[in-house]
């Protein structure tokens, strides 16, 4: 197959002008994955062009020479040969309401779906340009990751950072799982996304905490300094958000509320500073085990809805032990394989 040909073929498809010997040479083609995708890409583009262009007069000599200009600088061999239009009847295509001569129509109109055309083998060869870089912390370790545009990420424990090399499109773009910290250098030219549990993070230059483990229902972004946008999985705006607020968002009903942070409890686990605020045993835990890569094992369930309130600043993991078990009562026992058993009395 040709690429001229199947070209050709699909601009007649969009232009009515499809005979039904060509219709079924073009459905034999799309029966192939690669012209399919072609074809779903071409179509919207030719959309677009019909909305901007329909009921609007061309200069047919000027349309008539860029296009074979360009044409021949892009695809030499795609077999055009200089033609001078003639002043020849005016007629009104079917599906763009465009009026054009004969020589001038056709190939303005192979030209709109060649350069589409050549724009989406260009984009296949720029795929094939990047890297997919995959940042994945294990728990009890985080991992400071220096971008190419001089932001930086912090990512905390059990979380994994996904991303293209080098920037696609003029867009920093991330795919964020668990926790990680932002510093975004300012670009107005490239926004700055991160997408996570079906929302995505825009900025251009700020800083920000996203936390969105799995194992808990709800995503929090807190904002540091600058200003950053929540959008919906929609693309839709939810919040832009202001220094030293917070999103929370519900996973589960899909709600979301906006209140302030403490910056030391949200963000302090970068500088390896954990803050518990009456936070629950079983959330403690959580962090505790993620924090250390260690496991809990609780003998008494009631012991998870006991609450607990300190702060530990560069401390290991023996001596916060240590010093919530005399909070509460409780003991706990060191097994094999980072594991550890928790013993003791319960809260109401």
């Amino acid at each position: 197959m040709k690429k001229t040909e199947f070209f050709t073929l699909v601009t007649k498809r969009f232009s009515d002008e499809l005979s039904p010997e060509d219709n079924d040479k073009l459905e034999e083609m799309l029966k192939v994955k690669k012209n399919r995708e072609k074809f779903i890409f071409l179509k919207k583009k030719w959309d677009k062009v019909s909305d901007t262009i329909s009921n609007e007069r061309f200069s047919l000599m000027r349309s008539h020479n860029m296009l074979v200009e360009k044409i021949k600088k892009h695809e030499p061999d795609f077999g055009l040969e200089d033609k001078k239009i003639e002043n020849t009847p005016i007629f009104k295509l079917k599906k763009l309401n465009l009026y054009l001569s004969g020589v001038a129509a056709s190939i303005i109109l192979l030209g709109i779906i060649f350069f589409y055309g050549l724009q989406l083998e260009q984009n296949r060869d720029d795929q094939a340009s990047f890297e997919v870089i995959d940042k994945i912390t294990i728990p009890g370790q985080r991992n400071t990751i220096k971008l190419a545009d001089n932001s930086e990420v912090i990512l905390n424990a059990d979380s994994r950072l996904t991303f293209k090399r080098p920037f696609q499109n003029k867009l920093r773009e991330f795919d964020l799982e668990g926790e990680g910290y932002f510093k975004v250098e300012k670009n107005h030219l490239a926004p700055f996304r991160v997408h996570f549990n079906g929302l995505t993070v825009e900025v251009l230059g700020t800083e920000f905490n996203i936390n969105t483990y799995s194992n808990f229902n709800t995503s929090f972004v807190s904002l540091v300094e600058g200003s950053i946008k929540i959008l919906s999985s929609s693309d839709s705006l939810l919040y832009q958000l202001k220094p030293g607020e917070q999103l929370k968002y519900n996973h589960l009903t899909e709600k979301f509320e906006i209140q302030s942070f403490d910056l030391l409890t949200t963000v302090g686990w970068k500088d390896d500073i954990l803050v518990f605020n009456n936070e629950r045993m079983e959330d403690v835990l959580k962090i505790l085990g993620r924090h250390y890569g260690v496991n809990f094992n609780v003998k008494n369930p009631a012991i998870l809805n006991c609450q607990i309130k300190a702060d530990f600043k560069h401390k290991p993991l023996n001596i916060i032990l240590e010093s919530i078990k005399y909070a509460g009562e409780w003991e706990f026992s060191q097994l094999e394989n980072n594991n550890y058993t928790l013993h003791g009395r319960g809260c109401n």
